[in-house]
């Protein structure tokens, strides 16, 4: 049993060695140890103060900086926003104006196409006109040669015509045919005389 005892004895002075020495320690740590070790940790303590003033500047300043950063995105984000409704007014606007473009253009149209229309009918009128001259003056050109055909010999024969009745044919014929003349121009007479 000896080594046990050994091992105990032992552990023992290891517990009662530091309580001497610390004993020890603190006995000499008087006085000016004491003044110094206090000055150390005044100085400790004022370090971790400017320390910890310098963190918190440094998170004011990011505060600030995120908070500038955070103006400028909203900045930006408006800026962006206006641009697009800008943009968007001025699409509408485009799109009116091209609207209202091909209404006019629509319009237009539809006033050449009525006045073709228009064109074509007064043409069409015209032509009618000009062929019921045609056989107007025909008729006439027909009267006065049927005309020129009766012989004025005697005015008692019921078969003869008078010289009264053959101015008469003339003068009327002259008349159909000068009216031809003035409705449908002489180009219109001419082809009517054919």
């Amino acid at each position: 049993m000896k080594p046990h005892l050994a091992c105990l004895s032992a552990a023992i002075l290891l517990a009662i060695a530091p309580a001497s020495v610390l004993a020890e320690e603190q006995a000499t740590l008087n006085g000016p140890d004491l003044a110094s070790v206090g000055e150390r940790i005044r100085q400790t303590g004022e370090k971790l103060r400017a320390d910890l003033r310098e963190a918190r500047a440094r998170l004011e300043a990011q505060k600030a900086r995120e908070a500038e950063a955070r103006k400028r995105e909203a900045e930006e984000r408006r800026q962006l926003a206006e641009d697009q409704k800008r943009e968007a007014e001025a699409a509408r606007e485009a799109k009116a104006a091209k609207a209202a473009q091909v209404a006019l253009r629509q319009k237009q149209l539809e006033e050449a196409r009525l006045e073709r229309e228009r064109q074509a009918a007064l043409t069409l009128q015209a032509e009618e006109e000009e062929r019921r001259a045609r056989e107007r003056a025909a008729q006439a050109l027909a009267e006065v040669r049927s005309s020129s055909e009766i012989s004025a010999f005697d005015e008692e024969d019921p078969g003869v015509a008078s010289t009264e009745t053959l101015n008469s044919a003339r003068e009327r014929a002259a008349r159909a045919l000068e009216e031809a003349r003035r409705t449908t121009g002489v180009r219109a007479f001419a082809e009517g005389g054919r």
